[in-house]
């Protein structure tokens, strides 16, 4: 989403508006309104003047590192030091950093699996928003830390405020400190179908399925076509249920302890399959996954195979980006029987895919993809060919033939941002979901380039699984509800 950004000022007398920066994010003007800090690529730090003039790279936050989107670099009150995010996703970890202007030395005051948003006062308080633990990872809390004005060194963290139910972003204060501004944010995923007839047909009939007020994903059709997988954390933790598309009530297939998610039938049709994370003795995720198998006719549970990486939270977000369900690693399998399943895990700045038998759990690589982590991708129908592109990128879909190696490239009318993709029943065709400020879009792309729009809406669209006979379509939809806030601090 950087590309969408653009810094501009304006005049207070006249109004006059000017475009000093074509790309560029979280800008904020130092305090003798001297210099812009602002950050660009989702990495790097740089100034410039209010003029548009002198542009200078500051810092980069690091390799595997990134700013989180939306989050402002902030000021000393003396104007000679910054202070900034940085997120990584394995081990999940967001750090507070100051770094001198004119030393160049860089603190980190503290670190947090999740801290939203920071602010920097007058009397050389920095308050700050992190987030709970879980179940409640959406529920905010307040703190400040002090900040030593010569030696960047911090005070112990003093909490502020018990959790307050939602989640906050764009803290700012008063010049006196006394009062605090935020955005308080709460989103919510749940599962949506509706009828998909016809090449040319939009969306008909978009019915939500998911009643209850958690985090609930869709993951696949059972073969009938007449109930859907899905996986919830209204017990806690991620559990995988399963639900008639006309029923109200959810059957839980898979609960327990562990955070399950991602479930699917195997191509003969006789299991589901799905990812699991044990839970370390502090009640996070392990940093890799087992790939499970239960009974479609009930049973015990059994190990497939072991699986590199953790996604990242799918009920929680580090910025005022939708929550999502998209990461590494995560699988799919071929529609036929015995096709085969294609799992996915990162490897650097590659996606390495393997074929793996449900029932042996033998694995083999059989591509890799120089794409990054904020990636989507899905395995055709038959099990031939895997389409992937970057999220929030204009950059083509990309089609790889497994068999043969040949890649081709599909670049979209208009070059939208691309958020998720996902194979047709037809095989001849995927489906795509597109960002824009105004809203998401629904496009069936043909193999030959033709585009046709399904759906337009206002939320946030991903997960598209088509029923076994491509006449229903299930969807994840993210519905976010926000206000601005006072508080007296």
């Amino acid at each position: 989403m950087h590309d969408e950004s653009q810094i501009w000022t304006i005049s207070i007398v006249g109004g006059t508006l000017l475009k000093i920066r074509e790309e560029g994010t979280g800008a904020s003007i130092s305090p003798d309104g001297s210099r812009i800090a602002f950050v660009s690529g989702g990495r790097e730090i740089w100034l410039i003047n209010p003029d548009g003039q002198g542009a200078r790279k500051l810092l980069d936050v690091g390799k595997d590192y990134w700013v989180p989107a939306n989050s402002l670099v902030e000021w000393s009150p003396d104007g000679q030091q910054i202070a900034f995010l940085k997120s990584r996703r394995e081990p999940e970890e967001t750090t507070l950093q100051i770094h001198g202007i004119n030393s160049g030395q860089t603190t980190a005051l503290l670190s947090r699996r999740v801290l939203r948003s920071f602010c920097w006062t007058q009397d050389w308080r920095i308050l700050y928003a992190r987030a709970g633990f879980a179940p409640n990872e959406g529920s905010d809390s307040l703190w400040e830390i002090g900040v030593n004005p010569r030696t960047q060194q911090p005070s112990n963290p003093r909490r502020l405020t018990n959790d307050i139910g939602f989640s906050v972003f764009d803290l700012s204060a008063t010049a006196d400190g006394k009062l605090l501004a935020y955005v308080w944010q709460r989103q919510q995923s749940d599962v949506y179908w509706g009828e998909l007839e016809g090449d040319g047909t939009p969306l008909r009939n978009p019915a939500r399925l998911t009643l209850d007020e958690r985090m609930d994903w869709p993951g696949g059709w059972i073969r009938d076509g007449k109930s859907l997988l899905f996986f919830s954390d209204r017990n806690g933790e991620f559990d995988i249920f399963r639900q008639g598309i006309k029923d109200r009530d959810a059957e839980p297939i898979v609960v327990g302890s562990d955070e399950k998610r991602a479930p699917s039938l195997s191509p003969d049709g006789r299991w589901i399959l799905y990812l699991e994370w044990p839970k370390t003795a502090g009640g996070t995720s392990t940093g890799s996954a087992h790939l499970m198998r239960a009974p479609v006719s009930g049973g015990t549970p059994e190990i497939v195979l072991d699986a590199r990486g953790y996604p990242g939270s799918a009920n929680i977000q580090h910025e005022m980006d939708p929550v999502t369900a998209t990461g590494y690693p995560d699988f799919r399998c071929a529609a036929v029987p015995r096709s085969p399943c294609v799992l996915a895990e990162a490897d650097d700045d590659h996606i390495v895919f393997s074929r793996f038998d449900p029932q042996s759990g033998a694995k083999r690589e059989v591509a890799r993809a120089d794409i990054s982590r904020d990636s989507v991708w899905d395995l055709s129908p038959d099990g031939s060919r895997l389409v992937f592109a970057a999220r929030f990128s204009r950059s083509p879909i990309r089609i790889l033939d497994l068999a043969t190696g040949a890649e081709r490239h599909q670049l979209l009318v208009g070059s939208p941002l691309v958020y998720s993709v996902g194979w047709a029943r037809d095989g001849k065709s995927f489906l795509v979901t597109t960002f824009s400020p105004k809203g998401s879009s629904l496009l069936r792309v043909f193999i030959d380039g033709r585009t046709q729009l399904l759906r337009q809406s206002s939320n946030w669209v991903e997960r598209l699984i088509q029923s076994p006979d491509g006449k229903l379509l299930a969807f994840g939809q993210v519905n976010v509800n926000s206000n601005a806030w006072i508080l007296d601090r």
